[in-house]
């Protein structure tokens, strides 16, 4: 059974659609639908049906997701084990975008020194999204603000900074100013919703985003004012102010517990000032 298929035949259990498979394994719709019948054939079962532009995965189909996962899982592992004491190979990591700007140009500059043969691959997004992306092995290792739940007990967090949330505003800004929130449906949003809540308990809201760095600028074009982490790349200039309210956000290095020894993870935690 090849396994690029079964991973086709993943994807599309999660995504619903053939098109958007074809997008993140960067072939074609038809590649996958062949991939698709070809699974089909070779387990005598209906894997799919198509519902309108939808694709929905049959009784049979989720019956054997478990099964194919655990082989992803076995062939993943074989080839971490492979590696294990090596440093080549391809590096997948995410990072909310506030980090990546703390944390990306050590991170090249490490492995450029100390694992030149470690190919490097960045890949931007939410915490939720990233969190999701290294439960499901499509990542290494992630920098993530902290779940607000209790990790697996295969995961691990390791703490990378804890930053002061306060109210980010022009100095000539009276309180009474409208907010432009941090989307209150992302972990670190609903942490900054929390505390401009407690400090203002019916703000005036003009606009919600989940783009701490946009709202930044926003704030300091004078257009409102702001509840925030005060990460590394914060604006610090000369008409603004930063109040802290008594609240922390905390952001960390997530990946599997497993792989807490291996060199490549070893260098990674190095590059990112992890104990």
């Amino acid at each position: 059974m090849d396994l690029r298929f079964v991973e086709s035949f993943l994807l599309v259990a999660k995504e619903k659609s053939i098109a958007a498979t074809a997008r993140r394994q960067s072939v074609t719709a038809a590649a996958v639908s062949q991939r698709l019948a070809a699974l089909e054939a070779e387990l005598g079962v209906k894997l799919v049906t198509r519902e309108g532009r939808h694709t929905a995965i049959t009784s049979e189909g989720q019956a054997l997701i478990p099964s194919m996962q655990g082989m992803l899982d076995i062939q993943r592992d074989m080839a971490r084990l492979l590696a294990a004491d090596t440093l080549t190979g391809v590096l997948r990591f995410g990072a909310i975008s506030t980090a990546l700007g703390q944390y990306g140009s050590k991170l090249v500059s490490h492995l450029n020194s100390q694992a030149p043969e470690v190919t490097l691959q960045v890949s931007p997004g939410t915490s939720e999204e990233l969190y999701d992306a290294v439960r499901e092995r499509r990542l290494d290792a992630a920098i993530i603000v902290k779940p607000p739940f209790a990790l697996p007990k295969a995961l691990r967090f390791d703490r990378l900074a804890a930053q002061k949330i306060g109210i980010f505003r022009q100095r000539n800004h009276a309180a009474s100013a409208p907010y432009v929130v941090y989307d209150r449906n992302s972990w670190g949003g609903a942490q900054c919703w929390k505390a401009l809540l407690e400090s203002d308990s019916d703000p005036n809201v003009i606009c919600e985003m989940d783009a701490p760095e946009v709202i930044a600028q926003i704030v300091i074009q004078g257009l409102g004012q702001a509840v925030l982490p005060d990460w590394e790349g914060l604006p610090d200039t000369a008409g603004t102010t930063f109040v802290p309210l008594g609240h922390e956000r905390t952001i960390g290095l997530i990946y599997w517990q497993r792989d807490a020894r291996s060199p490549l993870t070893k260098q990674l935690k190095r590059a990112l000032g992890v104990a």
